[in-house]
């Protein structure tokens, strides 16, 4: 009996030796004739991605997706989220719940990195578009569909079109009220996009088209989530400019400053001297209810036209 059980253990030590020396010296095309998902698998360990995609594209869609998903991982852990958006924009969105994070961690990272509200920014805002349409897509025909999370997604596919459109509004100077408005109508979403980063581009937008009223009082919100960021409450927020409007004002406090500018990127050095820096810029000053000014703001429609 202690032979036979000394027997069984030399033969499992011989398999790990031979197993280590396989995967160290045997050739990878030759192992995928053998078994293709410890070819795979080591294809991953050694980071050759594409043809671990290439391989895995020959199988089945769910093969292919379980290697998608490990390669978005890893890009997004690099930093380089936007190669994962052109990942899923090139194999498809399937509706795997398991993905969901991914996906979800992919908008947030677009919405919240800098340098693109221009027009040259419209290709990376298309493709986040068409990989939330796709999923949108399957979605409908899962059975996650009409759920919390098939919301959640249907909403970020809005956020992101607006954002190409405004993206490709910015290229005619034409449309720049189009842009503009976009701008403000982004503003219904800052439970999900940063607040302080929608309202600076709100502002900004709307006092390059000579919206000025508007203006005000979006940078003016826009100052007012920057001493909240450094504060690191939303407690003292004042939120009468936005009665009757559909801008939410419970919104996720940024942990941390999306803009940082001084006043002379909202004022022109002449609107500084002038006193204007106290309009535009520094001013804690508050405009008439939004009553009283008049609905120029976002609002439900049930407000539009009150009986």
């Amino acid at each position: 009996m202690g032979l036979r059980r000394q027997a069984c253990t030399r033969n499992y030590l011989l398999f790990v030796i031979l197993s280590v020396c396989a995967r160290t010296f045997f050739p990878l095309f030759q192992l995928v004739g053998v078994d293709v998902m410890a070819a795979l698998d080591m294809y991953v360990e050694r980071e050759q991605w594409e043809k671990c995609l290439e391989t895995a594209a020959k199988q089945n869609y769910k093969v292919l997706h379980k290697y998608v998903a490990l390669y978005a991982t890893h890009l997004i852990q690099e930093g380089s989220w936007d190669k994962a958006v052109a990942l899923y924009v090139q194999h498809g969105t399937p509706a795997n719940s398991q993905n969901f994070n991914i996906y979800k961690r992919l908008f947030v990272e677009m919405v919240n990195v800098a340098g693109m509200n221009n027009a040259e920014a419209y290709s990376s805002w298309a493709d986040l578009r068409d990989l939330l349409f796709n999923l949108c897509e399957n979605l409908v025909k899962s059975s996650d569909a009409n759920t919390p999370a098939h919301e959640e997604f249907e909403t970020m596919l809005l956020v992101s079109h607006y954002y190409a459109t405004r993206a490709a509004a910015q290229s005619i100077k034409q449309l720049d009220t189009v842009a503009a408005k976009l701008s403000i109508s982004l503003l219904r979403h800052t439970d999900i996009i940063p607040a302080d980063k929608a309202f600076y581009e709100a502002g900004t937008a709307a006092k390059e088209v000579g919206w000025e009223n508007m203006a005000f009082i979006f940078l003016n919100r826009f100052l007012d989530l920057t001493d909240a960021i450094e504060e690191g409450s939303l407690y003292a927020l004042d939120h009468s400019d936005f009665q009757y409007t559909d801008i939410p004002y419970e919104v996720p406090l940024p942990a941390k400053q999306h803009v940082a500018v001084s006043p002379a990127v909202i004022c022109s050095p002449n609107q500084v001297r002038g006193g204007m820096r106290g309009k535009f810029c520094l001013s804690r000053m508050r405009l008439p209810g939004a009553r009283e000014r008049g609905s120029f703001l976002p609002v439900p429609l049930a407000h539009r036209h009150p009986k």
